[in-house]
C-alpha cells in the first residue's frame, strides 16, 4: 500500500449510531487522525469534510452519500458530484477506490472515497453502552435495541432502521404470551406456504386455520406486545424477531395504544432479516 492509499478500517458492517452528535464527534477523531497520518492529503480531507457536513446535517433522502446493494450482492458507496448536477461516483468500500476523474487520474485516494472511509471509520470508533444494573446482560433496563437493514427493491438502496423492544429475558411473559424458546418451536413445528404472487419480497405465510387456535392467538399477543413497528412496502407493520434469522409480522398496520386485533388477524408472515440475507450472499 502506498503512502496515499486508505487505510482499511476494522469493519465496515456496523449498524448507525443512535446519538448523531455522539457520531459527529467520532467524525472528527477519524478526520483529525487522517489529516495527522495523511498530511499531503490535506486539501482533499478538507474537501471531503465538507461531504461530511452536508451527510450529518441532511435527511436520510437528501445525503450526497448512500449506501447501496448491486443485483450481485456486493455493497457500495455512491456519492453525488458537489459540482456537476446529476453526476454521481460510485465508492467500493473493498478497496475505496472511486469511478470520478480525479481518482482515475492520481490513483489515490479522493474526496469521495475519504468521505466514505470516514464515515466507516467513525462507525467503529462509537462506544457500546455500559450494560445496565437492572438489565439481564443482553438489554438496558429491560430493553433491547435493534438495528436492521432495509433495501428498496426499486432503487437498490440500504436504509437502517434502529427499533427499541421489550427483552424477553427480563419483561414478564404471561401464559398469554409466547417466550423467546416458545416462539422458535413454533415456528419450527407449524406449517408455512411460500408467498408466490410476491416474488419481489420473498416471505412465507401461515394461516390461522392450519395453527392450533390458542397458540395462534398467543403468537399474535406476543407480536403486538413485545415487538416493533417496521417498514415494509411503504408502510409499517407490527413485527418480532425470532431466533437470530427471521421476524415476523401480521397483516394488521399498528395503531398507538390499539390493543391486538386477535378477530382480524387470519395469517403470520414470515422472512429472514435483511442483514441475514446480506450476510448469507456475502453482501456485508
Amino acid at each position: 500500500m502506498t503512502d496515499q492509499r486508505i487505510i482499511p478500517p476494522a469493519s465496515t458492517n456496523h449498524p448507525p449510531p443512535l446519538d448523531k452528535e455522539q457520531f459527529a464527534d467520532a467524525v472528527e477523531r477519524v478526520l483529525a487522525r487522517l489529516r495527522e497520518a495523511r498530511p499531503h492529503l490535506e486539501g482533499r480531507i478538507d474537501r471531503a469534510a465538507t461531504y461530511l457536513v452536508v451527510q450529518l446535517a441532511s435527511p436520510t433522502r437528501s445525503r450526497p452519500i448512500r449506501c447501496r446493494i448491486r443485483k450481485d450482492g456486493k455493497r457500495v458507496y455512491l456519492v453525488d458530484s458537489a459540482s456537476s448536477a446529476g453526476v454521481v461516483y460510485e465508492v467500493d468500500p473493498g478497496s475505496w477506490g472511486c469511478t470520478c476523474r480525479d481518482f482515475f487520474r492520481r490513483g489515490a485516494a479522493c474526496k469521495h472515497s475519504l468521505s466514505c472511509w470516514t464515515l466507516a471509520s467513525a462507525n467503529t470508533q462509537l462506544p457500546k453502552p455500559e450494560p445496565s444494573k437492572k438489565g439481564c446482560g443482553a438489554c438496558l433496563d429491560g430493553w433491547v435495541h435493534k438495528s436492521e437493514e432495509v433495501l428498496d427493491p426499486e432503487t437498490g438502496e440500504v436504509t437502517t432502521y434502529q427499533d427499541r423492544v421489550r427483552c424477553l429475558r427480563c419483561a414478564p411473559v404471561g401464559p398469554d404470551y409466547m417466550t423467546a424458546d416458545e416462539q422458535e418451536e413454533w415456528m419450527g413445528n407449524v406449517r408455512w406456504r411460500y408467498a408466490r404472487s410476491m416474488p419481489n419480497h420473498p416471505h412465507s405465510y401461515t394461516l390461522r386455520e392450519w395453527n392450533d387456535e390458542e397458540t395462534f392467538l398467543r403468537v399474535v399477543r406476543t407480536v403486538w406486545g413485545f415487538g416493533y413497528d417496521r417498514p415494509y412496502l411503504g408502510r409499517l407493520w407490527r413485527s418480532l424477531d425470532i431466533g437470530e434469522r427471521h421476524y415476523v409480522w401480521v397483516c394488521t398496520p399498528p395503531r398507538p395504544g390499539r390493543a391486538a386485533p386477535l378477530d382480524a388477524t387470519e395469517l403470520v408472515n414470515r422472512a429472514v432479516t435483511r442483514q441475514t440475507e446480506l450476510l448469507e450472499r456475502g453482501g456485508a
